[in-house]
């Protein structure tokens, strides 16, 4: 497998030969990480501000800059990407809810680690999208003591987000598998590529020498691109 890095001053070039993988692609998936938000005013993980950094050097995270964050234009290229059927799906490890909240379409896109706007039942597993953030829920069980509106289940429902010692939902999990041995491009962007399994799931098959994988990441104020794919 070979790969290369191109710096700022050739990524406008970098940029249109993306552009043409993804308009030649035929089954084109996007996996986003918290980077994609941090233009909403939500802070990433491993960023300057992000959380993990702050607390590596035993300070608070700074606190999101916006109330309600809205989707950026990241997120809304996404949907014209999807409207104009160049995007097939999207797996996403933001539970922010801004993808949703953008317009992409519920059965398009998996939520590795939840949904911090989505409340699920536990007894018949239907899933309530709320306007705003979920609070109040019990961090033992996740419970949010809310109720299932379906006369015959009224089970409890539960916060869907997914903590560090926590499992992701086999059906997202699933779902984000299927999608990622059946396409022949996969674009990374926003996200440290660390977390397992998720960090795995773009480069299913791409040694096959039929699949693609980009990476779009930010480092020390500087966007670099990486291309990795097997000669033919």
């Amino acid at each position: 497998m070979n790969h290369f890095i191109f710096l700022l001053e050739d990524l406008n070039k970098k940029i249109k030969i993306l552009a043409d993988y993804i308009r030649n692609a035929k089954h084109f998936v996007v996996y986003t990480g918290a980077g994609i938000s941090t233009s909403a005013g939500i802070n990433d993980f491993r960023g300057p501000n992000g959380v993990w950094t702050a607390q590596a050097r035993g300070i608070a995270s700074p606190p999101s800059t916006v109330r309600h964050p809205v989707p950026t234009l990241t997120h809304m290229a996404y949907v014209e990407l999807m409207k104009n059927n160049y995007l097939q799906f999207l797996v996403s490890q933001n539970c922010d809810g801004l993808h949703l909240k953008s317009g992409i379409p519920t059965d398009r896109i998996a939520e590795l680690h939840g949904n911090g706007s989505c409340e699920a039942c536990a007894k018949c597993g239907k899933v309530y999208y709320r306007q705003t953030d979920i609070f109040g829920y019990e961090h033992l069980t996740w419970l949010t003591g809310r109720y299932c509106t379906e006369p015959t289940c009224r089970g409890r429902l539960r916060c869907t987000t997914v903590s560090f010692n926590q499992s992701m939902p086999d059906v997202c999990l699933d779902r984000a598998t299927e999608q990622s041995q059946k396409c022949d491009l996969s674009l990374c962007m926003g996200t440290s590529m660390r977390v397992t399994p998720a960090c795995k799931l773009p480069a299913m098959n791409v040694k096959s020498g039929k699949k693609k994988m980009v990476i779009v990441s930010k480092c020390d104020h500087v966007y670099y691109i990486i291309f990795f794919f097997s000669y033919l």
